[in-house]
């Protein structure tokens, strides 16, 4: 359900009894409450069927494998190792244009160069810090 975050507070209140006078009113026009479970013929309460199980997950993607390499160093040289091959990626993507490379990799620009120089690259010209 998509209401806003105001009147998912005053329906939370309002279900837990603290809310202000009237709100209890006012989230019961918004929230009706629910219907009283089904009663099988035996007297057992049967289960309703929930809206939030009856939907299946969605597919995860696919895990991408790591090269062996990466698994006989620890995780801050793996890390590295992943950070240098992204920049790399990165700057032949952005094929000399910086901004590209910025909406491409979310940094904000002075981490982009400190990136840059930290692996001796260069998006536009001679490498960063050369």
């Amino acid at each position: 359900m998509h209401l806003p975050q105001d009147v998912r507070i005053k329906v939370a209140k309002a279900q837990l009894g603290r809310g202000r006078a009237g709100e209890a009113d006012e989230a019961a026009a918004i929230m009706p409450a629910p219907a009283a479970a089904p009663v099988a013929a035996s007297g057992a309460m049967l289960a309703a069927p929930s809206v939030e199980t009856d939907i299946p997950p969605a597919p995860r993607p696919p895990v991408a494998e790591l090269p062996a390499e990466l698994f006989g160093q620890s995780l801050k040289d793996c890390k590295e190792a992943v950070e240098q091959r992204y920049m790399e990626a990165l700057v032949r993507r952005a094929g000399g244009d910086v901004q590209r490379a910025l909406s491409a990799s979310g940094l904000s620009r002075s981490h982009l160069y400190a990136l840059l120089k930290k692996w001796s690259l260069s998006i536009d010209g001679p490498a960063v810090g050369s």
